[in-house]
């Protein structure tokens, strides 16, 4: 996966130790920072708590797998398919808000050269004089 450009895998712990582990792991292999993932890190851990059961209710696939959390044989689908939701939103968002920083960037870079272009104008405008 990371030699055809994944950045991120989230893994998604359904009890706190399962948290723990994977983090002290991630950690110790080097792939997530203490926190558990974070900005950057390569592996992100995600405890299933109610942080993120507040989250899977904003997702669009909540209406269909909600419901499917508390039926016998369906709830671990339910968990995955919102699961796999939540982490295309988050990558998503960071998507948005790398393209939004890109062209942040290409704008002052464009004013930049623009106004350094309108400096040298004005300079070979006012040379043009001198030597007549």
């Amino acid at each position: 996966h990371v030699a055809v450009g994944a950045r991120a895998f989230f893994l998604y712990a359904d009890t706190q130790v399962d948290a723990a582990e994977a983090q002290a792991v991630g950690v110790k292999l080097g792939l997530c920072n203490e926190g558990g993932g974070g900005q950057g890190a390569l592996l992100r851990v995600v405890p299933v708590d109610e942080k993120l059961r507040r989250e899977w209710e904003q997702l669009a696939g909540w209406s269909r797998y909600g419901p499917r959390l508390t039926e016998a044989g369906s709830a671990l689908m339910a968990r995955q398919c919102l699961n796999a939701e939540h982490a295309m939103a988050k990558v998503g968002k960071a998507l948005e808000a790398k393209k939004n920083s890109l062209a942040a960037e290409q704008r002052i870079a464009a004013a930049t050269q623009e106004g350094e272009g309108e400096g040298e104008g004005e300079r070979e405008r006012e040379g043009e004089g001198v030597g007549e």
